[in-house]
Formats: structure tokens, sequence, C-alpha cells
């Protein structure tokens, strides 16, 4: 054995120890070599790969891109490194009965890491493939980013990422290309529900007023949950008029059901205040407070009702009691 078929031979040992899989994929796209995937909670078999091409396997936009992957580390003589997605169902060389198994139509994260390997034995110039299975590593990073932007109880926005929306919204409102409407509504005498059905009766009505609210909204309007019991919903290319319909529409629907509860049913009212973004709202700040402000309106004429916003520089402050 020369030594050039002893260094693969290594290669192959050291590899097929590996949980996760390789590939040695030649420039034409043809898998000469699969090594490793021992993990089965990882990798379906994939020695049914050898002798076959990217193309005869995989969907034709995937197999394109991998190819172009491969040319890329030969013709730079570099590491490339891609993530993709893939599910075994995608995969033709597989056998029926694996193609067809529960787990087969999921997709799987992988972390490719494709370099050159030089002075293997083959009639055309080839990489090593090295698919890493992060499949559990995306889940946690995306489990994450849903607790950093979302309200655990209603699943709606939270506050941050409200105000985060809410400003790109402005700023397209600011430079000509759209209007922008801001609603603030709060549940009315929230802590007396509470206090008369209890903690989980209060969590439930935050839920079922979120509902209620996503069956009124439209398509793209911005929802959050930004305090307590008080809810901020942004309407981009909405005027005052249109954005007043839909408070109007909010109270309405909310006020005509009582949510049952244990045998009980809970009467939930809102207050709603509503704010058009003007040319004088140059801060996203100055937009909210005439919202808040046209809230407090609508609680001290009696809540269950909506008000629009006080022209800008006419601001009145929200007391603390307003409920």
């Amino acid at each position: 054995m020369d030594a050039t078929s002893r260094r693969n031979r290594q290669l192959e040992a050291v590899l097929g120890a590996f949980p996760d899989i390789s590939f040695v994929i030649d420039r034409r796209g043809h898998y000469l070599e699969v090594i490793g995937g021992v993990d089965e909670r990882l990798y379906e078999d994939g020695r049914g790969l050898t002798g076959h091409t990217l193309h005869e396997v995989l969907p034709a936009e995937t197999a394109d891109h991998f190819l172009d992957v491969v040319h890329r580390a030969l013709g730079s003589g570099e590491l490339q490194r891609v993530e993709y997605t893939l599910s075994a169902r995608q995969v033709r060389s597989l056998d029926n009965e694996r193609r067809r198994s529960p787990r087969a139509g999921t997709p799987q994260w992988f972390d490719g890491r494709v370099l050159p390997l030089p002075g293997y034995e083959a009639d055309e110039p080839v990489v090593l493939w090295v698919a890493f299975n992060v499949t559990e590593r995306k889940a946690l990073e995306e489990e994450l980013r849903r607790l950093a932007t979302t309200d655990d109880l209603t699943g709606l926005c939270n506050r941050r990422t409200a105000l985060l929306q809410l400003g790109r919204l402005h700023q397209r409102a600011r430079q000509g290309h759209s209007r922008l409407s801001v609603l603030l509504l709060d549940v009315d005498q929230f802590k007396q529900i509470n206090d008369g059905f209890g903690h989980t009766a209060g969590d439930r009505v935050l839920s079922w007023v979120a509902r209620q609210i996503e069956g009124v909204i439209r398509p793209g309007d911005l929802i959050a949950r930004v305090g307590g019991d008080e809810f901020l919903i942004g309407l981009p290319d909405a005027g005052s008029g249109a954005a007043e319909e839909i408070a109007a529409r909010l109270t309405q629907r909310i006020r005509g059901e009582a949510l049952p509860f244990e045998g009980m049913d809970i009467p939930v009212t809102i207050s709603v205040g509503v704010a058009t973004a003007g040319v004088e709202d140059v801060e996203l700040e100055s937009v909210i407070m005439r919202a808040d402000s046209a809230l407090y309106q609508a609680k001290a004429a009696g809540r269950d009702c909506h008000r629009g916003a006080a022209p800008p520089g006419d601001i009145r402050p929200r007391p603390a009691s307003a409920g």
C-alpha cells in the first residue's frame, strides 16, 4: 500500500469514529465516499449515496448550491462553510422505508465544512464535506430569540420588540412613504378582576383580549403587550379615521362577549387611546405620549370607549390611578 492509500485509510479511520457524517465529493458532484455518521439519532445511513451525484439524490436547487460550494472550495483552496436544512425525505437514494418514517419529513439543520482534499486517489479533484447536525443548537437559539422578543403569557411581541418595530414604521412615515397610527388600550378595572376572580382568571383575560385584538386588526399590523394589562397596536398606512374605526370595533367586540371561566362569566371591557403620527411628531415617543393621553381621556369619560389624541403640544399627563 502506497503512502496516498495509507493516508486515505487513516482519514477514513479517524472520520469513521466521529458521530458526524463526512462525504468525499469530486468536482463533478459525485459522492466517492460516505464516512462516519454513526449517531443514528442525528443521521440516516448515507452509504447509499456512494456512486451517485448530487443532482441524482437531492432537489435540483440544493444540488446546484452544493456543487457551487464544492467549486468555490477547489477554486480558492480554502475552507468553505455553509449552513443548510435538509430532510431525509428529500434524499432520493434512501430506501422508501426510511423516507416514509415520521422523522423523515422533519428538516434538520447542518453546518457544513468543505475543504479541498489534495492527494486523494480520484480522477477529479475532490473535497471533504463534513456535515455537523446543529438542529438542537438552532432550536435553542430560536427559543432564546422567542423568549427575548415575545410576551410569554399572550404570545405577542413584548415591549422592547414592539418599540423597535414601531420605530421603523415611524421612520417610514416621517420619510413620507406611509402613514402611522398608534393605539394604546388596557383592560378596564383589571385589578378588580384579579381581586374578584383570581390571578389565573386575570391571565386568562389578558390572553383572551390578545386573541380578540388579533381578530380585528389587519395582516401586517403590529400588536404587543407592553405592560401588565396594557396593549399597543401599530397601524401602518392608517390615518386617524381608519384607526378610530378599528378602536371602535375592538371596544364593541370585547364588550359584546363575556369570558367563561370556571362556571362564571367575566365581563370585560377596554379603553383605547388613538394617535396618528403628524409632521410635528419628530420623535416616536411623542406619538405614544399622545395615545397614552387619549387613553386617559377614555378612562375619564367612563371607560369602555375610545378617544382620539389631542393635537401635538396639548398633551395632558396621565394620572397613575387611571386604572
